[in-house]
């Protein structure tokens, strides 16, 4: 029985959405490396491995370290590497394959002082998004960090990583469309400089929107999106996904009505959904979107409601007239989340499978 505010995520929707990205990839002969930060459930992590994906992408050394100790061998963490968290590295399976990130020589000092076995460098390339990573122009910087990394016989180069996170806030496929190709031109111009003397170099990516939309990754030898998994409201108005691809809803509890303002309160917040919010044509800023009772959703209909507030516990729903007459204290809302990801990490604990 739901008590308080759950995640409810539909299994087989997941499944859908792993098998459409996975078929994309054989397609384009792509290494799907798949971020589980989304997720960060071993229960999700399952239905990737019924599929053959055997490679995977994590955000921490702590998330990788749950992944490794369930079996996943080989593990790229894709956020620029903590060196105060070198001495985690030696707490690993043996058959653990590592593929760490840096952007400075100061990240590959502290990996070659510590590690006593093999691990693989990736270095983040930063394509305009402007948040980490080495610019794909600056070849002097890279070069650096290359003599660095191949002054240690425990260091492979394994190649060139970005994120193209100015996706998500793309309006549109032609608008991702462009990013992507944008980024995807500053990621082979690297390659091209560098596959004579690295002829094994791999480019990896990562976004949901653009690995949703684009069908032909030519060059780009493996992608690694998170989101995907379950979709949310912003992938859906970034134009990703379909409403009926969102496979993750917030159960929250009504515990207050007000009809004369058209609203209800549920007992869900900020801790439970984060405070990404959006901007809709139809109703504002919002924080989440209320289903109909038949919990179903599709492109053609209409929401009963949404998130227009949120304090730390509290929501504030505005609803139309004919949920407001219809519903009760201590009902039962689906709220369809804005950004998946944070909300599936508020709600790691209270996370019910169908």
């Amino acid at each position: 029985m739901i008590t308080s505010p759950t995640l409810q995520i539909d299994t087989k929707q997941c499944s859908e959405n792993i098998n459409k990205m996975v078929e994309k990839c054989r397609a384009n002969n792509a290494i799907f490396r798949p971020h589980f930060k989304t997720h960060q459930s071993a229960r999700i992590a399952s239905l990737f491995k019924t599929v053959g994906v055997d490679k995977i992408t994590v955000s921490s050394v702590r998330m990788a370290q749950y992944f490794a100790k369930r079996g996943w061998s080989n593990i790229t963490i894709a956020f620029p590497f903590n060196v105060l968290e070198k001495d985690k590295l030696m707490l690993f399976p043996k058959n653990t394959q590592l593929n760490l990130l840096v952007n400075n020589t100061q990240q590959v000092t502290a990996i070659k002082q510590t590690v006593n076995f093999k691990v693989n460098i990736l270095i983040e390339i930063d394509v305009d998004y402007a948040r980490s990573g080495v610019h794909f122009t600056k070849t002097d910087e890279i070069n650096e960090l290359l003599n660095e990394i191949s002054s240690s016989s425990n260091l492979n180069f394994q190649g060139f990583l970005s994120h193209f996170g100015n996706s998500y806030s793309a309006r549109g496929v032609d608008e991702i469309r462009s990013i992507y190709e944008k980024g995807r031109s500053a990621m082979l111009r690297l390659k091209s400089e560098f596959i004579l003397e690295y002829p094994d170099l791999i480019v990896s990516i990562g976004d949901t929107p653009c690995c949703s939309v684009i069908e032909r990754f030519d060059g780009i030898d493996e992608i690694r999106p998170g989101n995907f998994v379950y979709y949310d409201l912003m992938q859906w108005q970034i134009g990703s996904c379909g409403l009926d691809e969102i496979a993750c809803k917030v159960q929250c509890i009504i515990v207050s009505k007000y009809p004369e303002r058209n609203e209800v309160i549920i007992y869900g917040g900020a801790v439970h959904f984060s405070k990404e919010q959006l901007m809709t044509e139809s109703y504002g800023k919002i924080y989440g979107l209320l289903l109909p009772k038949s919990n179903q959703q599709s492109k053609n209909e209409k929401f009963q409601g949404h998130l227009t507030k949120l304090s730390q516990e509290h929501g504030t729903l505005k609803v139309d007239k004919e949920f407001i007459d219809s519903c009760e204290i201590g009902d039962l809302v689906s709220i369809l989340p804005i950004h998946s990801c944070l909300t599936a990490n508020l709600l790691l604990d209270e996370t019910d499978f169908t």
